[in-house]
């Protein structure tokens, strides 16, 4: 998936949840959300992503001519925001299950693809972060 597509998908995801009236489960079955995600999975999510777009963005300014590396340390910039704002989506007070599970879903998303990518600054020519 191109990095400016992730954040768009993230957009949409929290618009919709957003949009959801709090308290109303979707799904109709009054089912419990799922519980919320651990402080050890919150913490090292937020480490990984942040030093996946420093190690980006560092080496993006090393090799300025590099079009695409620039493109992409402005892009993934959002990821750390994106994912906090996921994380937030799904601890507010009264929203629904499926939105809960989606909004966590969305949080694992974007921490599996900072790990992904950091995995690929190597053959990108950078420093691992």
């Amino acid at each position: 998936m191109r990095p400016g597509l992730a954040v768009l998908v993230l957009v949409l995801v929290l618009a919709a949840l957003a949009g959801c009236k709090k308290g109303a489960d979707k799904t109709g079955t009054g089912a419990a959300p799922p519980p919320p995600i651990g402080e050890a999975e919150r913490a090292r999510g937020a480490t990984s992503c942040k030093a996946y777009v420093e190690a980006l963005c560092a080496c993006a300014t090393t090799r300025p001519d590099d079009a695409a590396l620039a493109e992409s340390c402005r892009l993934d910039k959002a990821l750390p925001e994106a994912m906090t704002l996921s994380l937030q989506a799904s601890l507010a007070e009264g929203t629904g299950a499926q939105e809960v599970q989606m909004a966590q879903q969305q949080f694992r998303k974007i921490v599996n693809r900072c790990l992904e990518e950091a995995g690929r600054l190597p053959g990108r020519g950078c420093p691992s972060p």
